[in-house]
């Protein structure tokens, strides 16, 4: 069956099996579309997969207009543009999606300046209680101008921009519920992007080829805020680790940032940085601030700053001779930091090869973080050993003129000999 849905209105789906090839947009509503199971092979040439579009007309509430709903279904969309577009919210409640829009995350043709190609759309809200999702889009992969709710679920995302973008708030996961979305970003120029950002829950990991997360408001004396509850999150990035342009607060969870390549900042904030009951470790190749001087914070912390060769596992044992950690090292590395809420010097770090049972230890340095920030100098350091080596290069090139200009004088005066 090849076929294309509009109507007017609301739409209700009942199980409906439907294989639709459309010119532009799949199946359009312009107020509400409702999915009660069913199953949706939809595959448009220039437009949306599934749209709820909002018509003023219908005068049913200021700016209520364009809702999708999905309890159910099965849904395989290949758009050219976005795969779910509503002008007020998405709610999913349940569901399998299979997307890819435009040529998917690795696009040479798309350009986000002038097209739209992203997975979920809306202005108010994109809320998810569960589901499956496979999604691969050229644009960002979940954007809303207001909210995005994130309760539970699997996904599976290829990005080629954004992997969430809201302009307002991002709850992925909530505190003290047993909801545990699972998130696999393999892909993205930056993760997780919001004015303000909760991490409830959740086990999360992340690619980025710019910023893991990121609630740093360009052109804005408004401050965001980002909190980190529960869960286990592990963000592979190349400029900022997380950055923000207000405070930071990790009051529960597992988080590890790796470094990809010699980028900015493992933690970028301007207001405070708050680490209590959470484990934190980090790799990196470098970093403008140096973990334990811009944390506030009662816990230990443990650090090494010497060359840890790639292909090596770092294990990290407490005092009863359990492994806490083992870490699977891919690249060079020469800055490891490691704090948690029960670290204490009994703890042991070992490396190995990655094929190999015999462990060596390394003698990380144990420290206190302060409770109180320490003026973070490292950029002062770094001034004044710019400024050391310019004075350096001055005296050289300064003494090489002088030698210069005897060995000239020398020279003149043997040739005139020669000639006298």
């Amino acid at each position: 069956m090849v076929s294309k849905v509009q109507k007017k209105h609301i739409y209700d789906f009942m199980k409906e099996n439907l294989f639709i090839n459309a010119y532009r947009h799949g199946i359009y509503s312009n107020y509400f579309s409702i999915f009660y199971g069913g199953k949706y092979n939809i595959k448009t040439e220039n437009g949306i997969g599934i749209y709820s579009s909002s018509d003023e007309n219908l005068k049913l509430g200021k700016g209520e207009n364009g809702r999708i709903s999905v309890d159910g279904g099965d849904f395989i969309i290949n758009s050219f543009s976005d795969a779910f577009r509503a002008e007020y919210y998405i709610w999913i409640g349940n569901g399998n999606f299979s997307i890819k829009t435009e040529q998917g995350y690795n696009s040479l043709s798309f350009n986000k300046e002038t097209g739209s190609a992203k997975g979920f759309f809306a202005n108010y809200r994109v809320g998810i209680s569960r589901g499956n999702f496979i999604i691969n889009t050229s644009d960002t992969s979940f954007h809303s101008e207001n909210l995005i709710d994130i309760y539970d679920g699997k996904f599976t995302i290829y990005s080629g921009y954004n992997g969430f973008y809201s302009a307002g708030k991002i709850y992925l996961g909530f505190q003290y519920t047993s909801l545990c979305p699972i998130i696999d970003i393999k892909s993205s120029y930056n993760a997780i992007v919001a004015r303000s950002i909760d991490f409830g829950n959740g086990l999360i990991k992340a690619i980025a080829l710019k910023d893991g997360v990121n609630t740093f408001i360009p052109n804005s004396e408004e401050k965001s805020e980002i909190y980190l509850y529960d869960g286990e999150y592990n963000i592979t990035y190349n400029e900022n680790g997380i950055r923000s342009n207000g405070n930071i607060y990790f009051l529960g969870g597992d988080i590890n940032l790796f470094q990809d390549k010699k980028g900015n900042n493992i933690i970028e904030y301007s207001g405070d940085f708050y680490l209590n009951n959470s484990v934190l470790f980090s790799m990196a190749k470098q970093s403008k601030k140096k973990l334990e001087k811009i944390i506030k914070s009662n816990q230990t912390y443990a650090i090494y700053r010497e060359n840890i060769q790639k292909n090596k596992l770092l294990f990290i044992e407490n005092g009863n001779k359990t492994i806490v950690k083992q870490i699977d090292i891919k690249e060079n590395f020469n800055y490891f930091f490691y704090s948690s809420y029960d670290l204490n010097e009994n703890y042991s770090f070992y490396i190995s090869e990655s094929n190999d049972i015999n462990y060596v230890k390394v003698a990380f340095t144990f420290g206190e973080l302060n409770e109180t920030i320490e003026n973070d100098d490292e950029e002062e350091e770094e001034k004044k050993e710019e400024e050391k080596n310019y004075t350096v290069l001055i005296l050289i090139i300064s003494f090489s003129v002088l030698i210069g200009g005897f060995l000239i004088f020398y020279i003149y005066r043997s040739i005139k000999r020669c000639y006298a």
